[in-house]
C-alpha cells in the first residue's frame, strides 16, 4: 500500500527530528585536566552534550567528575559525533556547542545537514536562518526556482520566456551572490 503524499510529508518530518535528536544526543566530548595531562595521568570522563541544560550544568558535572583537584582546569582531550564547523579544541569555549544544540531545535525547519554545511563554510551560527534558501539539485534548478520566485514565469521550458533563457548563464551570476554545499544553498 503506498503512501499518500501527507503521510509521506509527515513520514520525512518525523525521520528528520528522529535524525536531528540522534545527532544532538550523540556529541560527546572527552573531560581531562591540564595538570593530570602534564603528570601523564589522562583520567577524565565521557560527558554527553545534551544531558545537560547549559553550560553551567555542564561546568558542575566536569567539577565532579575532578573534584580531586582545588581548581581544575579543564582540557577537552576528544570529541565523538562533533558536528563539523563547531569549535573543538582543547580550550575551546562550550557555549558554541550549547548554541548549536540551541539552534538545531529552534529552527527544526532548516535540515541540520544544511547547518553543518554552512557551518563548514564558516557561516556564522545566527546569520544561518537568515541565508538558508533550500535544497535544490543543481544550480540550474537552484536558478529556476529564484527565477519563478521573483518574476512568477512558468519556468516549465516550453513557454516564453523559459525556453529563451540561458540557464546555465543565469545560475553562473545568481552564485556570485549565493553559495551552494552539498546542494544547500545560501545567500552570501
Amino acid at each position: 500500500m503506498a503512501m499518500t503524499t501527507e503521510e509521506l510529508r509527515a513520514f520525512q518530518k518525523y525521520t528528520e527530528q528522529s535524525e536531528r535528536e540522534k545527532a544532538i544526543e550523540e556529541i560527546k566530548v572527552y573531560v581531562g585536566t591540564y595538570k593530570k595531562y602534564a603528570e601523564g595521568d589522562l583520567h577524565g570522563e565521557w560527558v554527553t552534550i545534551a544531558d545537560y541544560g547549559n553550560e553551567q550544568d555542564f561546568f558542575e558535572r566536569c567539577m565532579n567528575i575532578h573534584d580531586d583537584e582545588d581548581d581544575p582546569e579543564f582540557m577537552y582531550q576528544d570529541f565523538q559525533d562533533w558536528p563539523e564547523g563547531v569549535e573543538s579544541d582543547e580550550a575551546m569555549e562550550m557555549d558554541t556547542i550549547f548554541e548549536y544544540i540551541e539552534f538545531l531545535r529552534d529552527n527544526e525547519h532548516i535540515p541540520i545537514s544544511a547547518v553543518n554545511a554552512a557551518l563548514e563554510n564558516y557561516m556564522e551560527l545566527c546569520d544561518i536562518e537568515d541565508s538558508y534558501i533550500g535544497y535544490y539539485d543543481d544550480d540550474q534548478d537552484f536558478a529556476r526556482e529564484m527565477a519563478l520566485e521573483v518574476n512568477g514565469f512558468d519556468e516549465g521550458g516550453e513557454n516564453w520566456p523559459s525556453n529563451c533563457i540561458d540557464w546555465e548563464k543565469a545560475a553562473d551570476e545568481l552564485m556570485y551572490d549565493h553559495f551552494e554545499e552539498n546542494g544547500y544553498y545560501f545567500r552570501s
